[in-house]
C-alpha cells in the first residue's frame, strides 16, 4: 500500500475505536478521515482494491449521523479495512524497480502510420533520456488501456515523466516489440533501465495482435480473439504458419517505426530532432517480440543486433539464421517426459530449429535457472502469488537485476563498442545464468 493509503487505513481503525470511547470526539476523527481520503485520491489515484476503506469511511460517517450503538459499525469498518489490506497485498500497488543509469527518464506516445504495404497505423511509446523537469510522472499504463482488473495500472507511477524534454545529446535506438498478445508497456522496467543509460527505446503495440491500445480518435484496438499459437491443440507446421504471417506484419511495422524516427530526427520541430543516432540501432523482443527483434534485423541493415528474451523464431531468421551479434536469453531448456504431450513435442521441435538458427552466425545464449516465460516481464512484479504473477524461484528484483545487465552489457558491446566483463567472464558473475558463447559455423557480417 502507498504511504496515504496506509494512513487513511489506520485512521480508519482509530476513528471506528473512538465510537466506543465517547472523550475521543469521532466527528473530529471522521474529518481527519475525509481529508486523508480527498488527498489520497487526488495524489496518489483510486483504485479498486481501496473500494472497501472507501466504504468505511462512508460506514463510519452513517454510524455518527444516525447515532447508532457502535459495535455493528466499528465492526463493519474494520472488516472493510481488513479486506482493502487483503486485496492490496494480493495485487498491490507494486514499483519498478529504480533504473541503475546516471540519466533521468521522459516517456511520451506517438502514433505512427507505418509507410509500408499495410500501411497500419501503429502505437509507439518513447523511453529516453531526459533533462530534469517538473512533468508529472507517467502513469503504467492509460485507463483506456487497462482491464477491470488492471485498472489499478492507471494510477500507478513508473520511473519516467511524461514528455519531459529529451536531454542533450545523440542517443542510440532501440526497438521492442511485445509478446504475441502482449503491450508495448510489459517490459517497463527493462526499457526504462537502458534509457536511464543513455538508450532511446521505442516500444511498439501491433495492430491485431497487442493490445488494448488506444487510438487518437478515441477507439480500443483489442487483440484478435482465439489462441492461433496453442500448442496443446494446433500442429507444429500451423504453429510455424501462423508466426510466419504475423511476423511478417510485425516486421513491417517495426521497420516503419524506425523509418518515422529517422525522419523525426530530421524535423527541426520534433523533440527528437538530432537525438537519434541512427548509426546504432538494436531490436530487442519477448517471446513472439523476440523473433520480431530477430527477423528485423536480418532484414533491415540499420539495425545491428538482436536481443531476444525467452521467444521460439520463426520465418525467414529461423531459416537462414542472424548474420549480425545476436542474444538469446532464456528459460533453461528440459528434455521432453518420457510421454510428452503434443506441446512438449512442439516446444522441443522449436528449440531445436532455434538452435540449429543461432549455431550458423553464434550467438550469446544465457539459461536464467529459476525463470519462467512471464518472470522476463513485468507481470511477476504484480503479485506475491505465483499463481497470479507467473514468477519462477528467483526473487523478483533480483531477475530484473540479471535480465537488465545482460541486455545493457550486450548493447554496450555490439552498439557502443564496449567490452563489458559480463560477457567476457564465461563462469558469469550471476550463480543464477549460464552464459553460452556459440561460435558461429560461418563468417558474420561486420
Amino acid at each position: 500500500m502507498r504511504p496515504l493509503e496506509i494512513v487513511l487505513t489506520v485512521l480508519l481503525v482509530v476513528s471506528a475505536c473512538s465510537l466506543a470511547f465517547r472523550g475521543l470526539r469521532p466527528w473530529i476523527w471522521l474529518a481527519a478521515d475525509v481529508c486523508i481520503l480527498a488527498a489520497h485520491l487526488i495524489v496518489e489515484g483510486g483504485h479498486w482494491q481501496m473500494i472497501p476503506t472507501y466504504v468505511a469511511v462512508v460506514v463510519f460517517a452513517g454510524t455518527l449521523m444516525l447515532r447508532a450503538w457502535p459495535p455493528a459499525g466499528v465492526t463493519t469498518v474494520l472488516l472493510l479495512c481488513v479486506a482493502s489490506c487483503g486485496l492490496s497485498a494480493l495485487l498491490p500497488m507494486f514499483r519498478l524497480p529504480a533504473p541503475t543509469g546516471p540519466y533521468p527518464l521522459g516517456t511520451r506516445i506517438l502514433q505512427i502510420r507505418t509507410d509500408g504495404a499495410s500501411g497500419r497505423d501503429v502505437v509507439v511509446q518513447l523511453w529516453y533520456p531526459a533533462s530534469p523537469s517538473h512533468q508529472s510522472f507517467a502513469s503504467y499504463r492509460r485507463r483506456e488501456e487497462t482491464t477491470r482488473s488492471s485498472s489499478y495500472q492507471a494510477v500507478l507511477p513508473t520511473n519516467s515523466r511524461l514528455n519531459a524534454p529529451v536531454a542533450s545529446g545523440m542517443f542510440p535506438v532501440l526497438l521492442f516489440s511485445p509478446a504475441w498478445g502482449g503491450r508495448r508497456t510489459q517490459n517497463t522496467y527493462l526499457v526504462e533501465d537502458l534509457a536511464s543509460h543513455g538508450f532511446v527505446v521505442a516500444a511498439i503495440d501491433h495492430p491485431g495482435n497487442s493490445g488494448p491500445t488506444l487510438y487518437e480518435d478515441g477507439h480500443v484496438g483489442q487483440p484478435a480473439t482465439g489462441d492461433a499459437m496453442d500448442f496443446a491443440t494446433l500442429s507444429l507446421e500451423e504453429i510455424k504458419g501462423h508466426g510466419a504471417r504475423e511476423l511478417e506484419r510485425q516486421t513491417t511495422d517495426e521497420i516503419g517505426v524506425l523509418s518515422a524516427l529517422a525522419h523525426m530526427n530530421q524535423n527541426a520541430g520534433d523533440p527528437l530532432y538530432q537525438r537519434l543516432d541512427l548509426n546504432r540501432v538494436g531490436a530487442l523482443g519477448h517471446s513472439f517480440g523476440g523473433a520480431v527483434a530477430a527477423e528485423a534485423a536480418l532484414k533491415d541493415e540499420r539495425i545491428k543486433a538482436a536481443l531476444d528474451l525467452d521467444g521460439s523464431l520463426f520465418g525467414q531468421v529461423q531459416r537462414e539464421g542472424l548474420p549480425k551479434p545476436f542474444m538469446f536469453i532464456t528459460e533453461p531448456v528440459y528434455a521432453a517426459p518420457p510421454e510428452p504431450s503434443a506441446a512438449d513435442l512442439i516446444n522441443d521441435a522449436l528449440n531445436a530449429s532455434d538452435l540449429e538458427a543461432i549455431k550458423k552466425f553464434g550467438a550469446y545464449r544465457i539459461f536464467l535457472h529459476g525463470s519462467t516465460h512471464e518472470s522476463f516481464t513485468d507481470h511477476s512484479l504484480f503479485s506475491p502469488l505465483t499463481r497470479l504473477s507467473g514468477a519462477g524461484t528467483i526473487p523478483k528484483n533480483r531477475e530484473c537485476e540479471i535480465v537488465r545487465a545482460y541486455a545493457l552489457a550486450f548493447f554496450d558491446k555490439t552498439l557502443r563498442g564496449a567490452d563489458p566483463q559480463l560477457l567476457r567472464n564465461l563462469s558469469g558473475l550471476y550463480p543464477e545464468a549460464t552464459l553460452e558463447v556459440i561460435p558461429p559455423a560461418v563468417a558474420r557480417q561486420a
